[in-house]
């Protein structure tokens, strides 16, 4: 059986409820191959074991790129202090 891939975009949840933002693009991949965000983000999936996977991403400096929790964790501590070596 050949491999499939979709594409699917579903701006509306079960129900009828209307989704906050623009809803969520689902690709499926396979493992080693990749998906393009715009001309300079690349994110590749590495491997999967069992409920887990492995994805790489390839992105400019400085574009921010972190897990979900440390994410919410960078938000809610607010930006980054600098130290002053003077002090």
């Amino acid at each position: 059986m050949p491999w499939l891939w979709t594409i699917s975009y579903d701006p509306f949840p079960p129900g009828g409820a209307k989704r906050e933002g623009n809803g969520m693009l689902i690709l499926m991949r396979k493992p080693g191959e990749s998906i393009t965000i715009g001309s300079d983000i690349v994110v590749t999936l590495v491997s999967l074991d069992r409920s887990r996977a492995r994805i790489g991403v390839q992105a400019p400096r400085d574009v921010p790129v972190d897990r979900e929790e440390i994410a919410i964790r960078k938000k809610q501590d607010g930006p980054a202090k600098t130290l002053d070596p003077d002090e």
